[in-house]
């Protein structure tokens, strides 16, 4: 009798190849046959890594999917939220030499996990990077301890095409190039440098940072998309309308401005798709959300701040006086933009305040006496996000 030492494979034992459909990723996507019950199935082969969490199991109970995964207690962010009494050093001190080792260790990994998936075929970019998605394994087998997790937002990068969703990810970390259309893979990298930066408590511009990471960014302008009816200074910080008649997001003859905040991209959603209102025009569509102000408070040179709070409460001052909420129901888990309908007895206003680290300052006019000059080029235009 002849004794095989072949070891047995569940795939070719129970499933016929009859195509190869495509290749992700992380793997290759077959058509198959079940060889006993005759049906046929799509089969993704996905190859172990060490670089990225390894799925174990998959079931179906009901309607419901069950993913077995490795299980890693800790992450990125748990060493960062404790490394003041893991390396005994407070911010502003010096490193000592352990957690310099550690750190370079840290970061090599991570870099060399991110190098893997931008070398696979097609390139994968993981856009989602951030410190709870680094997982730490604390008894490893091999020399690596860092595995990146959550790809719910990774997309492959097909080299003739460049076109990506935009906006995608965790605000704190994302990539300017995200905010637009066409990026590629290094947006992960950028990603990395504010990881360091949240690890070492230092700014992107160089500048150590008592609490989180802080980053140089334009200053909050007008974007160059607005109601049709609307003038913009040379600067983008002053918006007036050009008469009073309603002519998309502009005006009527009594009230006050409307504001609050839209997650609808304005280069996506051209100038033509501007109805008449904010209220209710778009406030009765899913992502945006505002409110009138009340009339006590739309008086000329009036001083109005205004921001969101990480649970959605738009909370709303005026001349330095905070008001507290003006509404709540905000999503924040998505890139917003400002949204103000310059409406009623207020016929301007000018940002005068153009950092991000401070609520939104904008100083209203309720006279006409001025005269509308051309239009900005094109070039002059910025966006405000």
């Amino acid at each position: 009798m002849r004794v095989s030492n072949q070891k047995s494979n569940f795939f070719d034992d129970n499933f016929q190849k009859l195509s190869h459909i495509g290749r992700g990723g992380f793997g290759e996507v077959y058509h198959v046959r079940h060889m006993i019950e005759g049906e046929e199935y799509a089969v993704k082969i996905v190859k172990f890594l060490d670089f990225v969490v390894n799925y174990r199991n998959s079931w179906r109970e009901d309607n419901h999917l069950f993913i077995q995964m490795d299980y890693y207690p800790q992450n990125l962010q748990t060493i960062i939220d404790n490394k003041h009494i893991v390396f005994e050093r407070q911010t502003g001190e010096a490193m000592k030499i352990f957690e310099y080792f550690i750190s370079c260790e840290i970061f090599k990994e991570l870099l060399e996990s991110v190098k893997y998936l931008h070398d696979l075929c097609p390139p994968v970019i993981h856009r989602d990077l951030k410190p709870s998605n680094v997982l730490i394994s604390q008894n490893n087998n091999n020399t690596r301890f860092i595995r990146l997790c959550d790809l719910g937002l990774a997309t492959s990068h097909d080299m003739t095409s460049m076109s990506h969703t935009s906006n995608v990810g965790t605000a704190q970390y994302m990539a300017p190039e995200i905010f637009q259309p066409r990026y590629y893979s290094k947006v992960d990298i950028y990603i990395q440098q504010t990881v360091c930066n949240n690890w070492a408590n230092v700014s992107i511009n160089g500048r150590q940072s008592a609490n989180k990471w802080s980053i140089d960014l334009p200053p909050i302008l007008f974007h160059s998309i607005h109601g049709e009816n609307l003038w913009l200074s040379a600067n983008s910080a002053i918006a007036r309308r050009n008469d009073s008649y309603c002519k998309k997001i502009t005006a009527e003859w009594s009230g006050s401005i409307r504001f609050g905040f839209t997650s609808h991209d304005p280069i996506i959603n051209c100038p033509s798709s501007l109805p008449n209102h904010v209220c209710p025009d778009l406030t009765k569509k899913p992502g945006n959300w505002a409110k009138a102000l009340d009339d006590k408070f739309a008086l000329k040179n009036n001083v109005l701040f205004y921001y969101v709070t990480e649970t959605g409460d738009v909370r709303y001052g005026v001349n330095g006086k905070n008001e507290g909420i003006f509404f709540k129901g905000v999503s924040t888990d998505c890139l917003l933009w400002a949204l103000i309908d310059v409406y009623g007895k207020n016929v301007g206003i000018e940002l005068v305040n153009e950092s991000h680290n401070s609520p939104i300052d904008i100083k209203m006019d309720n006279e006409w006496n001025f005269t509308p000059k051309p239009k900005i080029q094109e070039e002059q235009k910025c966006i405000i996000n």
